[in-house]
């Protein structure tokens, strides 16, 4: 499984040779009115390839990767485009579908451009160009309708004009009127198997009320000196769609008053990497008023004694994995 920090390199992108005269039609179009724009064509220029890169940021309050919020509040967020380091990229349109329950406000490029939002297809078309090392931003406002209460709202996002990386949209996660007091306990062991300890963290979330909670999130937070030791592991046990091995977050949907979930993560260690701790930091959340926000986190560290290697061993690189195996219910839990 991989680090929460996305590591992977992003992928080369295709280039399309235009004339002059067709780049000063796409500029003239974006200089005009926001009717024109939506009709521009989608070209793209560059000499060879070039690395385009999407992504999402909000200074807004973020919880588990989600945006935490209520329904009326406005919501803040960029959308940011880097262009390649080398090359330029002209013509390129950003969409952004929209899940039900946001009312679009307003949107602004830097520099300036054409955003258009369709009401009837809930999307927003951005329509950018992206010089070599250049940024472009897109700031948004929307506000949260009451009908997303108690909601996870997800929206996409998308490129056309280039290939490019794109990151997964923000997720906006909307409070409902519930009281409820998660927690989540738990202890560590180890075990050794050869060049390796095996480190077992045996966790527990419950819900102490008084209301049933909605949405249920863990997330397992791991600092980036910790990650380079841990060598491996996986997911096991655990019902589809519930984890994410990107970001270490699991979805337990709703947890009645007083049900709980077990589970394990397990870490594995090279012996050269002794003498170490290695803490994990658990987290839980869900779309409701938390009553008592000081049992929600908790941090649990298993320290490892020095090893001699029998035979020299070496470590076996930094590929990381994490096992979160999950071990029983006290209580029907839907999952999402």
């Amino acid at each position: 499984m991989n680090h929460p920090e996305p590591r992977r390199a992003a992928p080369t992108l295709c280039s399309i040779r235009i004339t002059r005269f067709a780049v000063f039609w796409r500029r003239l179009a974006i200089a005009c009115a926001v009717v024109s724009a939506a009709t521009a064509p989608v070209v793209t220029a560059a000499e060879g390839q070039a690395e385009i890169h999407v992504g999402q940021t909000s200074p807004q309050e973020s919880v588990a990767g989600a945006l935490r919020v209520q329904a009326g509040d406005l919501i803040n967020y960029q959308i940011v485009l880097s262009g390649d380091a080398n090359r330029d990229a002209y013509g390129l349109r950003v969409t952004e579908t929209w899940p039900e329950g946001l009312e679009f406000i307003d949107a602004s490029a830097t520099p300036a451009g054409a955003a258009v939002f369709d009401a009837v297809t809930s999307e927003l078309t951005w329509y950018v160009d992206a010089p070599a090392d250049a940024t472009a931003i897109l700031d948004v406002t929307a506000r949260v309708l009451s009908t997303a209460m108690g909601e996870t709202l997800d929206g996409s996002l998308a490129v056309a004009g280039v290939d490019a990386l794109v990151d997964k949209p923000l997720q906006i996660a909307v409070q409902t009127s519930a009281n409820v007091d998660l927690a989540v306990v738990g202890t560590s062991s180890r075990t050794r198997t050869g060049e390796l300890f095996q480190i077992t963290y045996a966790m527990t979330v419950t819900n102490n009320g008084p209301d049933p909670a909605s949405d249920v999130v863990l997330e397992i937070v791991i600092d980036p000196i910790t990650f380079n030791e841990i060598e491996s592991g996986f997911f096991t046990n655990v019902p589809a769609g519930a984890c994410d091995e990107d970001t270490l977050i699991c979805q337990f949907g709703d947890l009645d008053v007083g049900a709980s979930i077990d589970f394990d993560a397990v870490a594995q260690v090279h012996i050269d990497s002794t003498p170490i701790g290695i803490p994990f930091d658990f987290r839980v959340s869900s779309n409701d008023i938390e009553v008592d926000e000081s049992n929600n986190q908790i941090s649990v560290t298993e320290s490892l004694p020095e090893v001699e290697s029998d035979d020299g061993g070496g470590a076996l690189g930094p590929v990381f994995l994490l096992a979160l195996l999950l071990r029983r219910r006290k209580a029907l839990v839907r999952l999402v």
